[in-house]
């Protein structure tokens, strides 16, 4: 009897405003989402937060965006510091990681009529019925972003993950 056994997966996203996480248990189950707050300077309390996470849910993969060349997401020196920190971590715990850029996120999302980060969200809203009533406003111009896109965001990464896995098997 052979089993399809899905991989769990952390999907991070990092903002001023601190990081959003998505965990996955395959390509339509999302088995929680949060925006956590930690210190706004790379501390130590962010690190025991991500390992909270992976002590919890136990991922095989944790999926970033890639934002270490200058070619790709502009990232502050913080989201940086974050980043290495979670691949190393990453390391001593064995989980595969993968970095996906903005162009391979909207790729991903052509399909559903999706370019800017509020069209994302709402493809997810109807992608993902528990999060069609989440989905953050549309944003105006003098706007901050809303909180709850650093989870839409770990969201998008989630789903790239899983559609380019899915293309890259067949």
């Amino acid at each position: 009897m052979i089993h399809n056994i899905q991989p769990v997966v952390l999907a991070l996203s990092f903002g001023t405003a601190g990081f959003g996480y998505a965990v996955f248990q395959g390509i339509n189950e999302i088995v929680s989402w949060r925006v956590k707050q930690p210190n706004p300077e790379p501390s130590p309390k962010f690190m025991d937060q991500l390992k909270v996470l992976v002590a919890l849910f136990r991922p095989t993969v944790i999926v970033l965006r890639s934002c270490l060349k200058s070619e790709q997401w502009p990232c502050s020196a913080m989201t940086k510091e974050r980043i290495r920190k979670v691949k190393a971590y990453a390391i001593k715990t064995n989980c595969e990681v993968y970095c996906y850029t903005r162009e391979e996120v909207r790729k991903c999302f052509a399909y559903y009529g999706a370019k800017t980060k509020e069209e994302i969200a709402r493809a997810i809203g109807k992608l993902y019925v528990e999060f069609e009533r989440l989905t953050p406003p549309l944003r105006r111009a003098w706007d901050k972003q809303h909180h709850r896109m650093l989870y839409f965001d770990a969201i998008a990464m989630g789903r790239t993950y899983y559609e380019r896995e899915l293309l890259r098997r067949m």
